[in-house]
């Protein structure tokens, strides 16, 4: 808990949570939340998860298994909606995961504050940790896959049978919101089967069958979701979301080079400090002890790597532009430092003054990374320093002082993402994205547009809107917002 209070304190989680998407990828995040407050207040079905926009119909749009912004809905219908419901039980799951690596940890440990170390790192890396206290669906996923590890062991080494299905829900829940986190399905299957196949180990009554029968039903369930979005996206019209894969195959040489420096660059740093890449490197060398090769860690940290590799040259693409797309990556530095400081943990030391001496070495790399996050987040999340205009925080209760009602479909442009100007006006309607540009706006009308906002005066160069813009109703900052009329041509 001390360790969750400091992290938190250190990064300002306290004033973020409460904040509307803002900061890196406000596109994404705009999706996301878009998903989460039409769950809330349009008491959208589950199974269809609406966006802002209406482009398709009724903004339906299926993509990750949306079971987060759903829970997170329904506790803003109890208490109250905010953003930090959705923020706050996404950051509540990774930091379960975060414990449950410690649980673990404290399996191949026996000095619990060493045993902090592993899920001190996790905790503040700085990539998961901003995506934690997010509305974007990868670190839930990875929290729960993580969380599914531990269940993993529990039936593995505690003999427990009701393990084996805890941790197939809790992966195949992962997955399926981000279909590439069932690297992690994949691996413990693999790894029970070589504990009981290969290293003859004893496992619950029916432990065989029970593998095959029920990581079987977790991959049916996962392609099933991903079959389910695909038709009905193709149903209602809307073919934003991204199923595919990126690899890397498909990129120039010179693609491939660029992303590789960004990657350097940029993307690096959000995974630690240069000592934290030095530590890393160093307990790499834990999968060359011989010590570890008959580990119950060992397979699965291989399997791990085996995965993220696979993973990497499949959506290698994607890197180039997005970080979030490199946090599937998060969860094999945990287990390296685990299985590496599990093997100090054993060993017998010449004193007991060397033996804590190495162990404050990596506690206190724990305590700088605590110190690295905080800062990083504290750049990450400065209000002053979003990708789109503060002015768009106020938007809406401008709008409503105007008289523009919540369920009022209005067009919003100009702004090529598909909804970060409709979520903060927390209206339905249209923008650029998706439509080739909107340079007409007579078909919105009939589609039943009220209201056009013009975040600037660029619009008044599109023939198809200029003829529009002649009721003025009201202006918030630089934004303009007319009432539509349409013209005695529209009939």
């Amino acid at each position: 808990m001390l360790l969750v209070f400091t992290s938190v304190i250190a990064t300002e989680t306290q004033r973020s949570v409460f904040l509307k998407p803002f900061g890196v990828h406000t596109w994404r995040q705009s999706d996301s939340a878009a998903q989460f407050r039409n769950f809330h207040q349009n008491k959208a079905s589950l199974w269809k998860p609406q966006l802002m926009n209406q482009t398709g119909r009724d903004g339906v749009a299926v993509a990750e298994f949306p079971i987060t912004y759903y829970v997170a809905a329904q506790l803003a219908g109890l208490f109250g909606f905010s953003e930090a419901w959705c923020r706050g039980f996404h950051l509540f799951l990774f930091v379960s995961a975060a414990f449950c690596f410690y649980l673990i940890s404290l399996r191949f440990i026996k000095n619990p504050f060493l045993a902090l170390v592993p899920s001190a790192l996790l905790l503040n890396t700085p990539l998961a940790y901003f995506y934690a206290n997010n509305f974007i669906p990868n670190l839930p996923a990875i929290s729960l896959v993580i969380i599914g590890w531990y269940f993993y062991f529990r039936y593995l080494m505690d003999q427990k049978a009701s393990g084996l299905w805890w941790m197939l829900a809790f992966m195949t829940v992962g997955a399926m919101i981000k279909a590439s986190e069932a690297i992690h399905l994949l691996a413990a299957f693999m790894a029970l089967l070589h504990a009981s196949y290969w290293r003859k180990m004893k496992l619950p009554p029916g432990g065989n069958w029970k593998i095959w029968v029920g990581t079987a039903f977790s991959f049916l369930l996962i392609f099933a979701w991903v079959t389910y979005a695909k038709v009905t996206n193709t149903e209602y019209g809307n073919h934003m979301s991204l199923l595919d894969i990126l690899p890397i195959w498909n990129m120039s040489e010179l693609d491939r080079n660029y992303t590789w420096g960004v990657i350097k660059k940029y993307w690096s740093p959000l995974f630690g400090s240069p000592l934290q890449w030095i530590a890393l490197g160093v307990a790499s060398l834990g999968l060359l002890w011989p010590a570890n090769w008959k580990s119950n860690l060992f397979l699965p940290t291989v399997l791990l790597g085996l995965g993220s590799f696979a993973y990497g040259v499949l959506w290698y693409q994607a890197f180039m532009v997005h970080d979030y797309y490199l946090l599937p990556f998060v969860v094999l530095p945990a287990f390296i430092f685990l299985l590496f400081l599990a093997a100090l943990d054993g060993i017998k030391w010449p004193s007991a003054v060397l033996k804590w001496g190495v162990y404050a070495l990596f506690i206190c790399l724990a305590g700088y990374a605590v110190y690295y996050n905080g800062n990083l987040q504290q750049v990450r999340t400065d209000i002053e320093a979003s990708e789109i205009n503060p002015e768009f925080y106020t938007l809406e209760e401008s709008l409503r002082a105007l008289g523009v009602d919540r369920k009022d479909k209005i067009i919003s442009i100009p702004d090529p993402s598909p909804n970060i100007s409709l979520y903060m006006c927390n209206n339905p309607g249209w923008t650029d994205a998706l439509n080739g540009g909107l340079n007409n706006v007579r078909p919105y009308i009939a589609m039943g547009a009220k209201y056009l906002v013009a975040g600037d005066t660029t619009i008044r160069s599109r023939p198809g809107v200029l003829p529009y813009l002649t009721d003025s109703i009201g202006q918030h900052g630089k934004f303009v917002i007319y009432r539509l009329h349409a013209l005695p041509d529209d009939e």
